[in-house]
């Protein structure tokens, strides 16, 4: 992020009815994004998600109705959903979406009750945001080998600061205070990998449409929200991402049981591609962005691809039965 096209960083913090989150904690993680990025961060308060209506979503759901992305083209956006889930999977207070890898969720059921713990946890995820670890010179493609750093294993670092409660050994507490205040930095070789791009490169160019993260492929381009994505195909397609947006949160709403009941999924649509001539090349081009989708990495866009090319076989085949057809 860096050295990318955005000129500032936007943070939209948005609550269940009920969780307050600490300003403190996230006053503390402006200023790590400010130094380590050498970028302005604003912080918007966004939506307060009422407490019945969270209780029927998923977090990912929850977010794609409420992020509403940054104010300005130029800014790279960081949500941040703060909810409570204790019968959660996931037991990590904080945790960033694979594939809406710009947004942080942190479920308070398992966060410790303290600012420092929570300052950690928005610093730590919001390297992930940025792309760090990916490195495997000094760590393991997810977590720094660093136990001074930020990116340090997550687990290590909060069975530390859990053990800081308990304890009432002066001696183990300093150290332990040391220890944690260390952690809230990244080690060199994490500053490093953040300033040359080729060392958190992922493949693929990405940008921001309104709260959408918009992965270009080739032939093809990736929407993608929390609990939804939207396949477009073409190298530049245009993308109306405030009437994808509303159309994202109508299926989410409609679709909220069926979500809930399998935790993590999401729903995926695609832009329909059309066969103008029915030429055999246009044709051929057709089923192979349609191969390379089957291809991608998430699992829901290689569905969507499959789904895809079955439909336009189905209408290849109606139209060559149509009487009169070559």
């Amino acid at each position: 992020m860096p050295g990318s096209r955005y000129r500032s960083i936007s943070v939209e913090v948005v609550a269940v009815q009920g969780i307050q989150p600490s300003q403190k904690a996230i006053d503390s993680m402006v200023s790590f994004l400010r130094q380590e990025t050498g970028k302005p961060v604003t912080v918007t308060n966004g939506a307060v998600i009422p407490k019945e209506q969270a209780d029927r979503l998923t977090p990912e759901a929850m977010a794609t109705l409420a992020f509403n992305g940054p104010k300005h083209d130029d800014e790279a956006y960081l949500p941040i959903l703060f909810y409570c889930d204790e019968g959660a999977s996931n037991k990590y207070d904080g945790w960033v979406p694979s594939t809406y890898h710009c947004g942080i969720f942190v479920n308070m059921a398992f966060a410790q009750p303290y600012d420092s713990a929570m300052a950690w946890t928005l610093r730590h995820e919001s390297s992930h945001v940025l792309g760090l670890c990916r490195n495997r010179s000094h760590g393991d493609g997810v977590h720094c080998n660093d136990s001074n750093c930020v990116m340090y294993h997550a687990q290590v670092i909060r069975d530390s600061l859990t053990a800081m409660i308990f304890t009432s050994n002066a001696a183990t507490i300093e150290r332990r205070e040391k220890q944690s205040r260390a952690n809230m930095n990244l080690c060199s070789k994490c500053q490093e990998d953040l300033h040359q791009p080729a060392a958190q490169a992922t493949g693929n160019d990405v940008e921001f449409a309104g709260p959408f993260l918009v992965r270009h492929e080739k032939g093809y381009c990736v929407a993608s929200l929390a609990a939804y994505t939207f396949i477009m195909f073409g190298d530049a397609p245009q993308f109306d991402w405030k009437r994808q947006l509303a159309d994202a949160r109508k299926s989410v709403l409609e679709h909220a049981a069926e979500l809930k009941t399998d935790p993590g999924s999401s729903l995926c649509a695609c832009a329909r591609i059309t066969v103008d001539d029915h030429s055999p090349e246009s044709i051929a081009s057709a089923r192979n962005v349609f191969e390379r989708v089957k291809q991608d990495f998430e699992d829901g866009v290689r569905v969507a691809g499959a789904e895809g090319l079955a439909t336009l076989e189905a209408a290849l085949a109606k139209a060559a039965s149509q009487p009169g057809a070559k």
